[in-house]
C-alpha cells in the first residue's frame, strides 16, 4: 500500500509569472515519486485561478486575511495522512525526496520533522552527513519545506498564527525546541527554493511598503516579545 502526504502549499499567483511558479512546483512535486501518493493543498488567495486539474490536488480559497501559518493550518486540517509537508509555492522537487525523510524517520522514530537540503540556500558539504539535529533556521530548519509526522500537531497544537509571515519559521523551530521535539535536516532529500531565480523575493503579494512592512520588519518584534522570556532562559 502506498504511503501518502498531504502537502500544503501556500500561492497568491496574482500574475502570470506566480501562477507559472505554482504550476511547475505541483507537476515537479508529483513527478517526484512513484511510490507514494500526495494529497495536494493549495491555499490560493487568487480567485480566478484553480489548480485542480492537476492529479490529488484541490485549490482552497481562504475568506481569513493573510498569514503564512493561518494558511498552511487551513491545509493541514483539510488532510488526514499520517504525514505533512508544508511548502512554499517556490519549490521543485528532486526525485525520492520524500522517501528519503520517511526512511530517517522510519530509522529513528523520535523524529518528528524534517526539512530537505537545498541546494540554493546550504553548501554542499553538508552533504557529509544524512542527518543533520537541531533547530537553527536556515542551516537545519528550512521554514519553506517541512515535513512532519500529523501526530506532532497533537504535542505543540496547530502552527502559531500570531505570527504572520517573516519569523514563521524561527517560531517554529523555538516551539520544537522548547517542548523537546526532534528536528533534522535530511541532507539526501534535495527540494529546490527558486525564490531569487525567479527573481522572487516572496513579498510581491502585499500592495503597498506599509503593509510590506506590518508583514515583515514588524513581525520581528511580535516574535521577540512572545518569546523573549524563554530566549533568556537559553540564552
Amino acid at each position: 500500500m502506498k504511503k501518502e502526504i498531504d502537502v500544503c502549499i501556500v500561492s497568491y499567483a496574482k500574475n502570470d509569472k506566480l501562477k507559472n511558479i505554482t504550476e511547475v512546483g505541483i507537476k515537479s512535486l508529483i513527478e517526484s515519486e512513484n511510490d507514494i501518493v500526495f494529497n495536494i493543498f493549495v491555499i490560493e488567495t487568487n480567485k480566478l485561478v484553480n489548480y485542480d486539474s492537476f492529479k490529488n490536488t484541490q485549490t482552497i480559497y481562504p475568506t481569513e486575511p493573510f498569514g503564512y501559518h493561518t494558511y498552511l493550518n487551513i491545509g493541514i486540517k483539510r488532510g488526514h495522512s499520517d504525514y505533512v509537508f508544508l511548502a512554499n509555492n517556490d519549490l521543485t522537487y528532486e526525485s525520492g525526496w520524500a522517501t528519503e525523510i520517511i526512511k530517517q524517520m522510519d530509522k529513528n522514530p523520535l523524529i518528528m520533522s524534517a526539512s530537505p537540503f537545498c541546494p540554493q540556500t546550504q553548501h554542499s558539504s553538508l552533504k557529509s552527513s544524512p542527518v543533520i539535529h537541531g533547530y537553527t533556521v536556515r542551516q537545519q530548519v528550512n521554514g519553506w519545506a517541512i515535513f512532519v509526522k500529523r501526530e506532532l500537531f497533537s504535542k505543540i497544537g496547530y502552527l502559531n498564527e500570531y505570527i504572520k509571515y517573516w519569523y514563521s519559521d524561527n517560531d517554529y523551530a523555538l516551539t520544537l525546541q522548547i517542548n523537546k521535539i526532534l528536528h533534522c535536516l535530511v541532507t539526501n532529500s534535495v527540494v529546490n527554493h527558486h525564490q531569487y531565480i525567479h527573481g522572487s523575493t516572496g513579498t510581491e503579494i502585499f500592495e503597498n511598503k506599509n503593509i510590506l512592512n506590518d508583514y515583515t520588519n514588524k513581525q520581528y518584534g511580535i516574535f521577540i516579545n512572545k518569546w523573549k522570556d524563554k530566549l533568556a532562559e537559553n540564552s
